[in-house]
Parts: structure tokens; C-alpha cells; sequence
């Protein structure tokens, strides 16, 4: 089964009823996605521990983020530590080359009308 494998749905969506529709609107905020799923679409996400884990719905489904078989947590704080290593370096150089806070500059003049 798709839940056995690790499938479960994204503690990253928000969704909302589409009232034109009656679709329900799900937004990935992981991801950057958002589709309007139809009823048929929700039952195959709520019912990952019936279905295979080699269902066609899975993919479609993964790739729009509002399901995964990972620690999103866990691929969050791995990029930061990735992001956060490449950009030190020049992080510190900015940091570096700014000038010290002067108190030579003049002070602002606040005019009372």
C-alpha cells in the first residue's frame, strides 16, 4: 500500500472550497503549487493506506507536492544547512566591507510645524 511505502499527504497544503466548481483548491506552500482537485481526487489522497503504492494517481499527485514519501521537515533544514554554507562565506565579506557607524554623520533635523 501507497501509506506502507511512505506516501502521506503534505503538512505544507491549505485548501479552500472553489464555489463555482465545487472543487477543492489546494495550495502546496512547499511546493509553490496550486490545482483545483476534484472529489474523486481527494478520495485517492485520503485513502493513501487502500491504494498501491503503483497507483496512477501517485505521481500526478506527487508532483504537484500535496503528497510525498519524505521528512519535508527534514528536506527543509538540509537545504537551509546547504544554503547557509554556500552564501557564509559571502555573507561574511558583505558584512566585512560595510563601514562602522559613524557619529561624525549629522543628526536628522525634525522640523515642528
Amino acid at each position: 500500500m501507497a501509506a506502507e511505502a511512505g506516501w502521506h499527504i503534505s503538512r505544507y497544503n491549505i485548501s479552500a472550497k472553489e464555489p463555482s466548481t465545487g472543487k477543492t483548491l489546494i495550495a502546496n506552500l512547499l511546493r509553490g503549487s496550486c490545482h483545483a482537485y476534484s472529489p474523486l481526487e481527494l478520495f485517492l489522497m485520503s485513502a493513501l493506506d487502500e491504494i498501491d503504492e503503483n497507483h496512477p494517481a501517485i505521481i500526478p499527485l506527487a508532483k504537484r507536492g500535496v503528497i510525498c514519501n519524505f521528512d519535508e521537515v527534514a528536506a527543509l533544514e538540509a537545504a537551509s544547512d546547504i544554503l547557509e554554507r554556500l552564501f557564509a562565506d559571502s555573507l561574511q565579506d558583505l558584512v566585512a566591507h560595510v563601514p562602522p557607524p559613524s557619529s561624525e554623520l549629522p543628526l536628522p533635523i525634525l522640523i515642528r510645524c
